[in-house]
């Protein structure tokens, strides 16, 4: 399948699971880790109160980029998501879950006041389910825009989706296998920075055909999740990867994910994860399985 790389490398998701901090084949207790009503509670995310998911009806303004604004999204740990309606030979944004191109970044919030890293502020009042925004540009120009609450895809609350939205997951080691029918037949460990692009030439070495078109020095920095129904997985030169999850089973710990490109080449992809949390944060791993041609991969990431 073309592009299955990006599935695998974006998705951190094919199926994962985020477990007791230790060497990989750590197997921790149900006093140590957990799912639904014995997950342990994480640290509460920084921004909690302020989250909020919004979709934009109308924009004041002739600005190219803002005025095809359609989705505001401000997560509990502090990332945005801004969804623009798709711009011709657009080269600034994310690749996205749908026709909507995303910028994607962090936030700070002190008196009612949100603080983009590209330079954007904003501030809003909200009457029900309807908002005005009024935001200064990074170029000093101010505009106003209006929206309404976004319920499309409402994730259920409790400590599972508390854990997996406190916090932007950072990736500091990757561990991985090949897996045929006998076994495994070749691993790969990177400590520190994860490059995609090492990852590429040792399955190449190892047999493996990945068409993706991966330069050096792509590196996978993190991963986000958003308790209005996002996820992103952000790189550190390269376009992020924007999707929507939702819990099928929560108690279960067992999420569903989707992620369309069509830009890619890609159809719509559908997966599941089970997610387990530790009782220390600190260091965490999250697992995951894809294919490549017929022969399984495990990806092992370490979650700071």
């Amino acid at each position: 399948m073309k592009k299955i790389f990006q599935m695998m490398a974006f998705a951190a998701i094919a199926l994962f699971t985020v477990t007791a901090c230790g060497d990989d084949d750590d197997n921790s207790s149900s006093s140590s880790s957990g799912t639904g009503a014995d997950a342990p509670v994480l640290t509460p995310a920084p921004y909690k109160d302020q989250a909020v998911d919004i979709d934009i009806t109308s924009a004041n303004t002739t600005d190219s980029q803002y005025s095809r604004l359609k989705k505001l999204t401000l997560t509990e740990s502090g990332a945005y998501m801004m969804g623009f309606e798709e711009a011709a030979k657009s080269r600034n944004f994310t690749r996205a879950n749908s026709a909507l191109e995303y910028l994607f970044g962090k936030y700070t919030y002190s008196n009612g006041v949100y603080s983009f890293d590209n330079g954007l502020k904003i501030s809003f009042t909200a009457n029900g389910n309807n908002y005005i925004i009024k935001a200064t540009l990074p170029n000093g120009v101010v505009i106003e825009l209006t929206g309404t609450k976004a319920t499309s895809n409402s994730i259920p609350t409790g400590t599972m989706t508390s854990n997996l939205c406190s916090r932007a997951w950072t990736i500091s080691a990757l561990r991985v296998r090949i897996i045929d029918k006998g076994g495994a037949v070749g691993a790969l460990n990177i400590e520190g920075s994860v490059d995609l692009a090492k990852v590429k030439s040792w399955a190449e070495s190892n047999n493996k055909h990945i068409s993706d078109d991966i330069k050096t020095n792509t590196i996978v920095k993190g991963i986000i999740f958003s308790s209005f129904g996002l996820f992103a997985i952000n790189y550190e030169n390269r376009k992020s990867d924007v999707g929507t999850w939702n819990w099928s089973d929560m108690n279960a710990g067992v999420l569903g994910y989707r992620w369309n490109d069509p830009s890619a080449g890609l159809s719509v992809l559908t997966g599941n994860a089970t997610v387990t949390f530790s009782n220390n944060p600190a260091t965490c791993k999250l697992t995951l399985k894809g294919k490549i041609d017929n022969d399984e991969m495990e990806f092992v990431f370490t979650l700071n």
